[in-house]
């Protein structure tokens, strides 16, 4: 059978083309295969991917740390204790200072020498003397209301003294320091009277038988008044 040339042409190349195909693909899949493994694909549902290399186990672990102990160096030499501060003593030298004077009180203070003023003597109207051991330095101390109408207060027996006159109405106290000479003799000791300050109610003091601030006989207007909780401190022979 006589094959015309031009067919034998065509049947060579269609033969070369297929042996080119199959060796191209024979190479393809050569070359997957050698570089796809491990590779899953991912159209198919379900596929677990097996690791190509081994994954690290995760390790936790809590580290104590422990506290270092600075020990604590040893004096050399030995800390003083400290000297206290000696609390102030109040002075007594006054006797004023020595208690607290509650309001609404008299407070009578002795600083006269001798044995013939060692008492408080007190009496008001028609009432006799009445006395209370008051020594040198020494205090006593009264309510308003411990007193009647129309008190007086010396230090002594004597009647030559010098008073602390007072009276107490159930609201304020009216009193003077009185220069009363009933008879011969000295006629009166220094005397120191004090109490709120107000306009009415101020201190009374007497250094000498002229005394300019006192209640004098016969006609003298040294009178003066305080409230119900005044403190009054009347000193003899006040220094």
């Amino acid at each position: 059978m006589h094959v015309p040339k031009w067919q034998r042409r065509l049947y060579a190349a269609l033969g070369t083309s297929v042996l080119v195909f199959v060796v191209a693909a024979l190479l393809v899949f050569l070359t997957s295969t050698s570089s796809g493994a491990g590779h899953i694909d991912a159209s198919a549902p379900g596929a677990v991917p097996s690791p190509t290399t081994a994954a690290p186990v995760a390790s936790v672990q809590g580290t104590i740390v422990e506290p270092s102990v600075v020990p604590t160096p040893a004096p050399t030499t030995p800390t003083p204790t400290p000297t206290p501060t000696p609390t102030p003593t109040p002075s007594t030298s006054r006797a004023e200072a020595r208690t607290a004077q509650p309001p609404g009180t008299y407070r009578f203070i002795n600083y006269c020498n001798g044995t013939a003023q060692n008492a408080l003597y007190w009496r008001w109207l028609n009432v006799p003397d009445h006395v209370a051991p008051l020594p040198y330095g020494a205090s006593i101390d009264f309510k308003f209301s411990d007193f009647g109408t129309s008190a007086m207060a010396r230090l002594g027996a004597s009647v030559d003294a010098t008073l602390f006159e007072f009276n107490w109405d159930g609201a304020r106290v009216w009193y003077d320091l009185s220069v009363v000479p009933v008879a011969c003799g000295s006629s009166w000791d220094r005397v120191e009277v004090f109490g709120v300050v107000e306009p009415s109610c101020v201190s009374a003091y007497c250094a000498n038988a002229t005394c300019p601030n006192i209640y004098q006989v016969p006609n003298s207007h040294k009178t003066h008044d305080c409230g119900p909780l005044t403190r009054f401190v009347v000193t003899f022979c006040y220094v």
